[in-house]
């Protein structure tokens, strides 16, 4: 953890804490252990275990946004068809990336004293990424259908990819990924792209 603040040092924690344990399960000892403080000076920070882990939702939320913007934006990345590199990115990202498996557990498994805030928050998510690949599918020419299919199709996948790493493995879920684009890819008429 290095030079980080110990408001960082909490907040790293705790998205670890609560993506191994959940929020029922996780212990603010803990957290404040591996923060390196007391567990009573955890509360100078963050008045309850809601605000704490509200705060690491969001700050998980901000770090996706930013990874949303930068695979979007990146067109070397965007070439194999649209959208595919941010779903690879999050199966390849989602093991060894606790902020992101912080994310999307609560997401999907948000407590429920929280979820309506959660789903708010969450919603956020999905207009960025509604909003990034409607840009990068109006790029197509020829399509079959209007750009809003192709947006909520896109949606739907990003939503399968999202509960499979959630519920069971990311080989089940590159299973899911290639199946689903290669539809995703047919719909748009690029048949003879391969993402093997």
């Amino acid at each position: 953890m290095g030079t980080e603040t110990t408001f960082e040092k909490l907040t790293q924690a705790s998205m670890l804490e609560f993506s191994l344990y959940g929020y029922n399960g996780a212990s603010i000892s803990k957290i404040a252990h591996a923060a390196g403080i007391q567990k009573s000076s955890l509360y100078s920070h963050f008045k309850s275990k809601d605000a704490l882990f509200m705060h690491a939702y969001r700050c998980a939320l901000d770090e996706e946004l930013i990874n949303v913007q930068n695979t979007f934006s990146d067109t070397q990345i965007n070439r194999n068809a649209p959208g595919f590199s941010y779903c690879e990115n999050l199966v390849e990202r989602y093991d060894n990336t606790p902020m992101l498996k912080f994310f999307l557990q609560t997401s999907y498994l948000s407590p429920l004293h929280l979820a309506d805030e959660i789903n708010e928050l969450h919603s956020a998510y999905i207009q960025r990424l509604t909003s990034e690949f409607k840009n990068t599918i109006t790029t197509y020419t020829a399509l079959k259908f209007d750009t809003d299919f192709y947006t909520e199709v896109y949606i739907s996948i990003i939503d399968s990819i999202q509960i499979k790493l959630v519920y069971t493995n990311k080989e089940l879920t590159k299973l899911r990924l290639d199946a689903l684009m290669t539809l995703l890819k047919h719909l748009i008429g690029e048949n003879n792209v391969s993402f093997k």
